[in-house]
């Protein structure tokens, strides 16, 4: 593949006519390039034969069906930027605007049955990601004795399915359950698939969902209710995200609080149907409960009248539906990432010894959130999949570290 790239800078605050001199730094910068994603198996390219039997005679069949015109996925991308800087280099910060298209995707092409294979992998299909990027970093006291640093940064992105061969398509992120995301032109990469949760009936303790056919809303055991009702139903990515970091010193002593948020995005919390079945065997007969239960169904409905999001108990018949919005979760979210405390000293009988600075960090303390699961960043599928993404089916939390430690400079 061919893939160029282009960038220039103008810094205006060097200029004549750049006039009052509020900033100490002004620059302009644009870039365009394209990148490419070499994501193809070896001799993917390649149709291959393989030894085959029929009717009791020797021959030859298709071991595969291949598109000999594969190539890599390409990334076009245009960057416009801003630097600044005012009050001495107190202040600064920087403003970037991106427009990217990725283009031939590949793409699992469903193809017609009489060729013997379901599908085909082809460069199909165009992703547009477009967004705004800001930081800003700021010295906001800088004594002889104490300064405080802090930089802010967010970024708001935008991802959509600009074009595709199978519009609509529906994806799991398992084979064994119900599609979980759909791949639909103008709808955000990683967009989730399911029946929507309406409740449940105060009278009954059903769980309702809504009924795409009659527009009202259905139990499960109405027999109303299957995957044709599925519709959109959010999204993984985060309308915005970013982090907000501190820096402290004092004498002595330094410190560093490190934040990070994400607001907007959406989590399939698929492990929720194991552990919130209400009771239901599984098999509708006399087996043994499927899974051990959750705190959070000591809220669910016990009689009539009662107002509560978790449907009632129930033995015989599932009262929940695994791939409906009744598990899809807000997973927005401020985590403070990082604390860390730490003093420097010098030790005037240790000549050989520069500086020794004894320090304690914790990562991870703490994640302010709404999200049930265990934490709202994580993947089930490894995060490399945009297809299906925003996945949790109790996928290992990130651990909290506790470090401490000494340094020594010689």
């Amino acid at each position: 593949g061919t893939f160029p790239s282009l960038s220039a800078g103008w810094r205006l605050s060097n200029e004549n006519f750049f006039g009052d001199k509020i900033f100490n730094d002004f620059k302009l910068r644009a870039s365009y390039g394209v990148t490419g994603d070499q994501e193809i198996g070896n001799f993917q390219n390649v149709s291959f034969w393989q030894p085959a039997r029929y009717t009791g005679l020797s021959g030859l069949k298709p071991r595969n069906i291949a598109d000999p015109n594969l190539s890599w996925q390409s990334n076009k991308q245009l960057n416009i930027g801003l630097d600044w800087e005012i009050l001495a280099g107190r202040v600064s910060g920087s403003v970037d605007y991106f427009n990217s298209k990725k283009t031939n995707l590949l793409s699992n092409d469903i193809i017609p049955g009489t060729t013997g294979f379901p599908s085909i992998t082809r460069n199909a299909g165009e992703i547009q990601n477009k967004g705004l990027e800001l930081t800003i970093a700021a010295k906001i006291i800088n004594k002889n004795d104490f300064t405080w640093r802090a930089d802010f940064n967010i970024s708001f992105i935008k991802s959509l399915y600009s074009k595709l061969t199978n519009d609509g398509l529906l994806v799991s992120a398992y084979s064994d359950i119900a599609p979980t995301h759909v791949l639909k032109e103008g709808e955000s990469v990683g967009s989730f698939w399911a029946v929507k949760y309406m409740g449940v009936d105060p009278q009954t303790g059903d769980a309702m969902f809504y009924d795409v056919d009659s527009g009202t809303k259905q139990s499960i055991m109405s027999g109303e209710i299957d995957s044709d009702d599925a519709m959109l139903a959010g999204k993984a990515l985060p309308d915005y995200f970013g982090g907000f970091n501190n820096q402290f010193t004092y004498k002595n002593f330094d410190a560093l609080l490190a934040l990070q948020f994400s607001v907007g995005n959406k989590i399939y919390n698929l492990i929720r149907p194991t552990y919130e079945n209400m009771g239901w065997s599984n098999e509708g007969g006399l087996s043994s409960v499927y899974a051990n239960n959750w705190v959070g169904v000591k809220e669910r409905w016990k009689e009539p009248g009662d107002k509560t999001s978790v449907p009632r108990a129930s033995f015989i018949n599932q009262n929940y539906l695994e791939n409906s919005t009744e598990f899809i979760e807000d997973g927005s979210f401020l985590r403070i990432r990082t604390i860390s405390l730490g003093y420097n000293l010098k030790p005037k009988f240790m000549k050989a010894v520069e500086n020794i600075r004894l320090y304690a960090q914790v990562q991870n303390l703490f994640v302010f959130t709404k999200y049930k699961g265990f934490d709202p960043e994580v993947s089930s599928t490894g995060g490399g999949n945009w297809q299906t993404a925003g996945i949790d089916y109790g996928a290992y939390p990130q651990p909290r570290t506790i470090t401490l430690g000494i340094n020594v400079k010689f």
